[in-house]
C-alpha cells in the first residue's frame, strides 16, 4: 500500500499527516496569491482524493462496511494501522491467543462459528 500511495503525487504525505491544506489567503490578497492558493488547493485535493481511492479500493467489502463513516484518508489510514498494523510479533501472538481461547456460543449457528474462526 505504501508503494501505491507513493506512486501518486502527495498521496503518501496525506495519509502520513505531512501534507495539510494550504491556508486560505486574506481578502485583500493579490490576484497572484489567490491563484497560487487555488493551484495548491487543487493539488492537495487531487492527492487527498487519490489517497482515499487507493485505500478504499484496496480493502475488502466487509472491512469497508466497518469504515464507511470515515471520510478522511488520514483517519482511515490510522484506523487501518490500528486494526492491522501492530507490531507483527505481538499481533501474531494476540491472534493465536484469540484463536486458541475461542469458545463456541451455543446460540450461534455452526456457520457463524466457522466464520468467526475463519476471521481469526
Amino acid at each position: 500500500m505504501l508503494i501505491l500511495l507513493d506512486s501518486h503525487l502527495g498521496a503518501l504525505e496525506i495519509v502520513e499527516g505531512k501534507s495539510v491544506p494550504p491556508a486560505q489567503p486574506a481578502e485583500d490578497a493579490t490576484a497572484a496569491e489567490k491563484t497560487r492558493y487555488e493551484r495548491e488547493y487543487a493539488a492537495f485535493k487531487k492527492a487527498r482524493s487519490a489517497a482515499m481511492l487507493l485505500l478504499t479500493g484496496s480493502i475488502s467489502d466487509e472491512l469497508m462496511e466497518r469504515l464507511t463513516s470515515i471520510r478522511d484518508p488520514r483517519e482511515m489510514w490510522l484506523e487501518l494501522i490500528r486494526l492491522f498494523g501492530g507490531v507483527t510479533e505481538n499481533r501474531a501472538y494476540d491472534l493465536c491467543m484469540q484463536f486458541f481461547s475461542f469458545k463456541p456460543k451455543p446460540q450461534d449457528e455452526m456457520a457463524a462459528q466457522l466464520s468467526e474462526l475463519k476471521t481469526l
